[in-house]
């Protein structure tokens, strides 16, 4: 794809990733002069109406995000019945390059990077829409630390696929709060969640929660505490730790409840760290006044108090004699263990079976396809490769190696043959341009852009007259052939009858060449194209040929090994004689091949 221009528009510069629904290019927008982002649906997903009517629906919804910190959506596009999106593109590094390179940030970073985040995420949370795929794949930050926030509100078109959502899912499992693996719907206090897995990720450089699977992110996301980060980062302000977990909460209800409020938070932590400040939780404004407490209030919490000593008392008269210490010790045992039996049961009975990957390597995509969907596995076409042994559509290797062990509705990742490198030039002489361009372009092959135009009294007008390389010459994909093309004869042409011949002299030595070739020699006139001439020949030989042909002009194609080197035209006055014995010499072809003494084979 690298190189290939969509719409006449955007040319393709450089890959910048890919997942199961997208490939990503840097691409150069000929018409602004700007550089874009282009995300190009791959296969099946372009082929899927309801997905690219949903998703063209979406896309032009997300056009009305305007913030630095987002990427804009610009157009949606389709080239070839291969649809596209385009983005503003944002000049930096993903934050999971980042991340991986520096493992972590520090706490002024990270902090400064995830009110960058919450600004571009407030500004859609605004329009009443939801980002619902925030992570380090989705976020760029540029060389002077300035995020942004990629691919908004894609995830409401996996719906509309019966594949796009569960071949998602393991990229988005890692930031999907509780309620969402649940069955809800993304909102604002899920993105407000999935930002709290960022900013610890960015804290430590791990992420809070491990799984195997998607379904073990779930498990964990639904019933484990976020790990403690003074735990990693003992200098941390517990202010932060605060702010993490309130983002982290189970419950929607306990959590922050968009990225505005989370945002004032943060803000507030930045201004007490860079000035020094005392912070106390819940946080305030600087020169917020604390709400005085009054008598009744005090009251109150006495009676509150002596009611829980009444109700400690009657628990204790009431028990078997045990200290409530004990008995609440073993009620905490006794749940833990309900929990752990329960937690055992759900992995049991849930977890996808192993499986051995089988060899599909050798056969059709399609039967391969058909053979992994039987052991309740996925393939996917990762690449095309040149083969010389395997014809088109043909598995040459795959991911995970064969006999290697899988979970079930994991994908095999495989390597198609694209065919041969190399393709057999096609016969395009009589053919018209247009039906020598199409058999070019199935072959990959492509038309020279200079293509010559020459008048003969044989060929009718836009037909191929000659080619090179020649036909049945093995050539390599994407080379250009050069093609003759008639432009036919004006009506006033001085034309002899077809019953009038002559006889055309070719004359000339070949130059010092370092071995022998092949010289062959064509001739176009009213009756034919024919070869008249073929024979090897050696450095410095003299040629000498005598061609009869029918009418008053002729056209000569010279070939050294079947390469077009000279195509000379003579008409029966170019002599000053008009019998049958007229001579025209010529001067000698050149030899094309730019290295002294050697012959272009």
């Amino acid at each position: 794809m690298i190189g290939s221009l969509l719409r006449v528009r955007y040319e393709l510069l450089q890959e910048i990733g890919e997942n199961p629904v997208f490939h990503s290019y840097v691409a150069h927008d000929r018409v602004t002069e700007r550089n874009v982002v282009v995300r190009t649906l791959r296969a099946p997903y372009n082929s899927e109406p309801e997905f690219v009517g949903k998703l063209k629906h979406i896309f032009e919804k997300s056009k009305r995000i305007e913030h630095s910190a987002v990427g804009r959506a610009l157009d949606m596009d389709q080239d070839n019945g291969n649809w596209f999106l385009v983005y503003q593109y944002s000049p930096g590094q993903s934050l999971s390059e980042r991340i991986k390179r520096a493992s972590a940030m520090g706490v002024s970073t990270a902090v400064t990077t995830m009110i960058g985040l919450l600004e571009g995420l407030d500004a859609i949370h605004r329009l009443k829409l939801v980002h619902g795929d925030v992570g380090v794949r989705n976020v760029v930050v540029s060389n002077a630390g300035n995020p942004t926030l990629l691919n908004p509100c894609i995830w409401e078109a996996y719906s509309a696929s019966d594949r796009a959502g569960a071949e998602m899912l393991p990229h988005m499992a890692p930031y999907l709060a509780p309620e969402v693996t649940r069955g809800g719907m993304p909102s604002s206090s899920s993105d407000v969640y999935a930002s709290g897995i960022l900013l610890y990720e960015m804290l430590t450089g791990e992420k809070p929660f491990a799984g195997r699977t998607a379904i073990d992110l779930a498990l964990v996301h639904a019933t484990a505490d976020p790990p403690l980060i003074r735990d990693k980062i003992a200098a941390s302000p517990e202010a932060l730790e605060k702010i993490l977990h309130k983002a982290l909460e189970k419950d929607p209800v306990d959590r922050y409840k968009d990225s505005g409020v989370m945002l004032a938070d943060l803000r507030l932590l930045q201004d007490a760290m860079r000035f020094g400040r005392p912070l106390t939780w819940p946080l305030k404004p600087a020169g917020t006044v604390a709400e005085p407490r009054v008598g009744p209030k005090l009251n109150v919490v006495r009676g509150e108090h002596k009611e829980q000593k009444v109700a400690m008392k009657r628990a204790k008269d009431t028990s078997d004699g045990a200290p409530p210490w004990l008995t609440y010790t073993g009620l905490s045992l006794l749940a833990v263990a309900v929990l752990a039996i329960g937690w055992w049961a759900f992995w049991n009975l849930s977890a996808p079976r192993t499986l051995k990957v089988p060899n599909i390597v050798g056969m059709s995509f399609n039967e391969a396809n058909t053979q992994l969907e039987r052991m309740n596995l996925k393939l996917r076409r990762v690449r095309e490769a040149f083969s010389e042994e395997q014809p088109e559509g043909i598995i040459l290797s795959v991911q995970p190696a064969v006999g290697r062990d899988v979970k079930e509705n994991m994908f095999v990742d495989a390597v198609v043959s694209s065919g041969s490198k190399f393709v057999e030039v096609p016969d395009l002489v009589g053919k018209s341009l247009d039906e020598a361009r199409r058999l070019l372009t199935e072959l990959g092959l492509t038309v020279a852009a200079d293509i010559r135009y020459v008048r003969t009294t044989k060929v009718p007008e836009g037909k191929v007259v000659s080619q090179s390389p020649a036909k049945r010459k093995r050539v390599e994909r994407r080379t250009a052939v050069e093609l003759e093309v008639s432009e036919g004869v004006p009506p006033d042409e001085d034309i002899a009858p077809p019953d009038e011949t002559y006889v055309y002299h070719l004359s000339w030595s070949l130059p010092d060449v370092a071995d022998d070739i092949l010289v062959r020699v064509e001739m176009t006139d009213a009756m034919s194209t024919r070869t008249i001439y073929e024979q090897m020949k050696g450095p410095n030989e003299q040629i000498d040929i005598d061609a009869e042909g029918l009418g008053r002009q002729a056209v000569f194609h010279i070939y050294y090994d079947n390469e077009l080197v000279q195509t000379i035209t003579k008409s029966a006055g170019d002599g000053g004689g008009d019998g049958d014995n007229d001579n025209f010499d010529t001067d000698p072809p050149p030899i094309t091949d730019p290295d002294p003494g050697v012959i272009r084979r």
